[in-house]
């Protein structure tokens, strides 16, 4: 028990080791490979553009909700990594599940409902952030502007380059920058430290902006090996998604967190 303590009981919502890291990530692998091979399929839902932007809601609802558990307004082990990603995960799932039955009584598409339910989520947590009080103003403008910034880059490449960046790989690229943001941000402003050993250890030596590249180029080089070797578009959709929920909660999450200064 000493061991499970050590790796993964007692650095919940603390930090980070480098092995939990690793059991996580393998863990986060395989469940990604049996929602998509047994839930997605079997419901026939398309892993496209829609699919993925109707969930963006609740990524960013994750994030939020793992700030105000930073605040103490939520408690316990299911807000927290990794159990706040069961938490969501289940949320989630509910709330297509409902938009899948109204589709087929009513011919509501299902990403209306999904959006609906996810941007209702992420005004609740807003909502509380504001009970909760904003301490510190300037995050509420320094992060959404290295935020827009991103955007309009990936964007822009999108518009004029559509053949080398497509609509789902700039949301990728996005969401991982929204990542990079916020730990630049914190770090290298409001004296926030890096929770991710390896990350932690390469801006102890060359400064937090180091992030930057590094992801850009790991991400980037990812979205281009699915691309060019894998033919299978909607498994490669499903990987670019789990791309996106490793970054975008990150960014919404550091916002909030230094906007309540928790």
């Amino acid at each position: 028990m000493s061991f499970i303590d050590d790796y993964f009981l007692n650095p919940m919502g603390h930090y980070y080791t480098l092995l939990g890291v690793l059991v996580y990530a393998i863990i986060f692998v395989i469940a990604i490979y049996l929602v998509y091979k047994y839930i997605l399929k079997r419901f026939r839902i398309a892993i496209d553009y829609i699919f993925i932007l109707s969930l963006v809601p609740f990524i960013i609802f994750g994030g939020m909700t793992r700030a105000l558990r930073d605040a103490e307004v939520y408690k316990g082990f299911l807000f927290v990594s990794p159990g706040i990603y069961v938490t969501i995960f289940f949320i989630t799932l509910i709330s297509l599940a409902f938009s899948i039955l109204l589709q087929r009584k009513f011919k509501i598409p299902y990403w209306k409902t999904m959006i609906a339910i996810g941007t209702a989520l992420v005004l609740l947590d807003a909502g509380l952030v504001a009970l909760v009080g904003i301490q510190n103003w300037s995050a509420l403008y320094i992060y959404p502007a290295f935020f827009a910034l991103w955007a309009i880059v990936f964007l822009a490449l999108h518009k004029f380059y559509p053949q080398y960046m497509s609509n789902i790989n700039a949301l990728a690229l996005f969401s991982q920058m929204m990542d990079a943001s916020q730990s630049f941000i914190g770090v290298a402003f409001f004296g926030y430290y890096q929770q991710m050993p390896i990350v932690s250890v390469a801006t102890s030596f060359t400064g937090a902006w180091i992030i930057f590249p590094i992801k850009l180029l790991l991400v980037f080089a990812l979205l281009w090996t699915l691309d060019r070797y894998s033919d299978n578009i909607e498994m490669n959709n499903w990987i670019k998604l789990a791309i996106i929920i490793l970054g975008m909660p990150m960014g919404a999450r550091g916002m909030s967190r230094v906007a309540m200064s928790v």
